[in-house]
């Protein structure tokens, strides 16, 4: 299934957050996302903050917030001991998890990884929030989309594909 029908389901399945006055989304992950060796306000989470905030229709009142809690060097095991303090901090209306890239490093079975995952999806969702699973090529899609992620990415361009497609129908 291609990310335009998870995004469409996503809309169709939680309408509440698409019409509120304000988003949180979380970021779970690892170097990728915490920007490591970049400029400040450089990662890719940071420049997505950016651009949610312009998107944002002003008529609507609408407010983006991106919480980055990546930390460099993390695997999905450091960030499931962080999800739920994070979740209960911040309320979240969507979760994006990046992790696994460090997992695989260390060789960390696939087994354990997929674990972590799917009860990191768990917990998001238990929250009330939405989850994208960000594989950056590390985790088959087939265990993401088991484990209940609504949408999967798989590469920084395909997760740009995704925000725009989000921001244009948020907008209308």
């Amino acid at each position: 299934m291609n990310y335009r029908v998870w995004v469409l389901l996503l809309l169709w399945w939680m309408p509440g957050w698409a019409l509120a006055g304000s988003c949180t989304v979380l970021i779970v992950g690892d170097s990728l996302s915490s920007g490591y060796g970049l400029a400040a306000g450089k990662s890719w989470v940071d420049l997505l903050d950016v651009r949610l905030k312009k998107a944002a229709p002003p008529q609507k009142n609408q407010q983006w917030r991106v919480i980055n809690a990546s930390v460099s060097g993390d695997t999905t095991q450091n960030g499931l001991q962080r999800l739920q303090p994070a979740l209960e901090r911040h309320h979240p209306q969507g979760v994006l998890i990046a992790l696994g890239g460090n997992d695989a490093l260390r060789g960390t079975p696939p087994a354990v990884i997929r674990q972590n995952l799917v009860t990191m999806i768990r917990q998001a969702k238990a929250a009330g929030a939405w989850a994208i699973g960000v594989t950056w090529g590390y985790h088959p899609h087939t265990d993401l989309s088991r484990a209940g992620a609504d949408i999967i990415v798989g590469a920084p361009e395909d997760l740009r594909e995704v925000a725009l497609d989000l921001l244009s129908r948020n907008a209308r």
